[in-house]
């Protein structure tokens, strides 16, 4: 059985019928090993894989160690950052039950489950439309082993949202610079209309655009 999470319980069943139509179902419930103590992430076309395994990261944005219990319940995998304390602790507040990124001011960091992280949030809002990636040299980490990094923009690359103030000239070189892109779309909070389907809109246009 592969795929599984770390330290977790689960139960599986085993049903078998034989050629005379008899079945028989067997029950066994297990408990997987920790995580290992330092994890290597890497992409592979448009997937990621931790430790040579295909991982899907379904993942919260600075969250505050008094709910990481309740975000692991729900099944939250990866946490981006600490919203109330150095990223760095992240690896001792988990604990070994989940994934973290740390600011890419601390890419060195190390720890149980840090696999890389993550670029000025919306940075894009932040950037002149002309700028070149020598501008940005020095926010950019070297690339490290096992590592992978992310950035999150606004949505104003989408064709159906209103460009920055300063244009769209600089998706080019954010689309160059981290291993997974996303973005922030909030159809009720923001836009205030049911614009669901421009989240898949969006997202299909960015995985175009940046190839």
């Amino acid at each position: 059985v592969t795929g599984l999470e770390y330290s977790t319980t689960y139960t599986a069943y085993l049903h078998a019928v034989d050629e005379w139509n008899r079945a028989q179902t067997a029950t066994v419930t297990f408990t997987t090993g920790p995580m290992l103590g330092q994890s290597n992430a890497r992409t592979s076309g448009t997937s990621i894989y931790v430790d040579d395994r295909p991982f899907f990261p379904t993942a919260v944005w600075e969250q505050c160690s008094d709910m990481f219990n309740s975000n692991i319940n729900d099944g939250i995998n990866l946490f981006m950052g600490d919203g109330c304390k150095d990223d760095t602790t992240l690896p001792t507040w988990l604990g070994g039950r989940a994934y973290s990124i740390v600011d890419s001011e601390n890419a060195n960091a190390t720890g149980r489950g840090v696999i890389g992280w993550y670029f000025p949030d919306e940075w894009d809002a932040f950037l002149t439309s002309n700028v070149k990636r020598s501008d940005l040299e020095k926010d950019i980490p070297s690339a490290r082993p096992g590592r992978i990094s992310f950035l999150t923009l606004t949505n104003h690359f989408y064709s159906k949202a209103e460009p920055l103030p300063q244009g769209k000239g600089m998706y080019p070189v954010l689309f160059q610079i981290p291993d997974v892109l996303g973005f922030d779309l909030y159809p009720l909070q923001v836009w205030c209309r049911p614009a669901f389907g421009d989240v898949y809109d969006a997202q299909s246009e960015l995985r175009t655009a940046s190839g």
